[in-house]
């Protein structure tokens, strides 16, 4: 190969790369949320840019153009109303589904190539449960572990549930259990029939992306809202903490499993949310990349920026109301008193109004 067609080749590369410096600073110190956060900084850190993100949690692995400043704060001043040049993207830490022996963390192999003959060979289906990475199943009342133990004996499905201790007294057969589970591509596989869950957002997004019907049991947070849109929606039923017994947990996961309208409202809603023409992830990189490439895009700021403070605060809108009432209400007030006027001085003629004046001057 000649030296010029080499030097072309060199510049090829060179001149198709435009990576920019991004910093990632988000509001809330919580774990959950920084999985739906990182998924985008991860996304823009391979495709070239150069990412610092200011993170509670750093990595332990280095990740190539990223870097993470340990801050431990809420950030009240990011947190305010959105405006119209938000694009809203929901669900970026979904990935494609994959075969569960596929994982590359060769740690958990024997323990995922385990779980995926698990979920193929459940003759009646699986029910997945977890309460997601903030709350912890082994830490539940012993009256409300008792509650789940003896209702899940009571199913021919299999149950699948993530518990963070190593022994579980009175462990059903049917039940199997995980420290770590890979929640996402579990929902993927078609065997699983219920999703159990506190009705965190990430959860509920992966089970609607998924086409799994929910019962909740929120605890606090949006988890409420959460599964009362799901119970509104069809694909989901909620019992509350207080109300976990083993009747009532039998009574959702039965109704769940034996209606099949739960699961058709699930698989609806499912395709409603992947009918895209890009992944949520490639949307939110691409409107990122698209702020990059125009300089900040102006053209989208929103128009209350360059508006005069009184313009802002609408003095201007308020004064001319103000001036059109004012208006209204002073002729409605001339008016009456002339009306008012003409009647009083109505049942008087000119001569006894000449008598009067000369009653007064004498």
């Amino acid at each position: 190969m000649s030296p010029a067609w080499l030097f072309v080749l060199i510049l090829v590369p060179v001149s198709m790369c435009r990576g920019a410096k991004v910093l990632g600073m988000f509001p809330f110190p919580a774990r959950s949320h920084l999985i739906v956060q990182k998924a985008l900084m991860y996304e823009l850190a391979r495709r070239g840019h150069e990412v610092t993100v200011v993170s509670p949690f750093p990595e332990n692995k280095a990740i190539p153009n990223y870097t993470e400043i340990e801050v431990r704060i809420t950030m009240n001043d990011l947190i305010g109303d959105i405006v119209p040049n938000y694009v809203q993207v929901g669900g970026m830490h979904v990935k494609p589904p994959e075969k569960l022996p596929q994982v590359r963390n060769v740690k958990r192999t024997l323990l995922i190539c385990e779980l995926q003959k698990y979920l193929d060979e459940a003759p009646h289906g699986v029910i997945y449960f977890s309460m997601g990475s903030n709350l912890q199943s082994s830490s539940m009342p012993e009256s409300k572990r008792d509650a789940f133990l003896g209702a899940f004996s009571k199913l021919k499905q299999h149950v699948l549930w993530k518990w963070e201790s190593d022994t579980l007294p009175g462990q059903p057969n049917n039940v199997k259990l995980g420290k770590w589970l890979p929640q996402s591509d579990i929902l993927a596989h078609p065997n699983v029939r219920l999703f159990i869950t506190h009705g965190g957002l990430l959860s509920t997004q992966e089970a609607i992306h998924r086409g799994v019907p929910l019962l909740g049991i929120p605890i606090f947070a949006d988890q409420s809202l959460n599964m009362n849109r799901a119970v509104t929606a069809g694909y989901g039923l909620m019992v509350g903490l207080q109300n976990v017994t083993m009747e009532s947990l039998l009574w959702g996961i039965t109704e769940i499993i034996e209606n099949p309208k739960y699961r058709e409202r699930a698989q609806h809603f499912s395709r409603i949310y992947r009918d895209q023409p890009l992944t949520p992830l490639e949307q939110a990189a691409y409107w990122t990349e698209y702020v990059i490439r125009h300089k900040g895009a102006p053209h989208l700021r929103s128009a209350a920026l360059d508006l005069a403070w009184y313009q802002y605060f609408l003095l201007d809108v308020i004064a001319v109301l103000a001036l059109a009432v004012g208006s209204v209400v002073l002729i409605i007030f001339l008016t009456l008193r002339t009306i008012l006027r003409k009647i009083r001085g109505g049942g008087r003629s000119e001569e006894d109004d000449k008598l009067l004046r000369n009653k007064k001057r004498s």
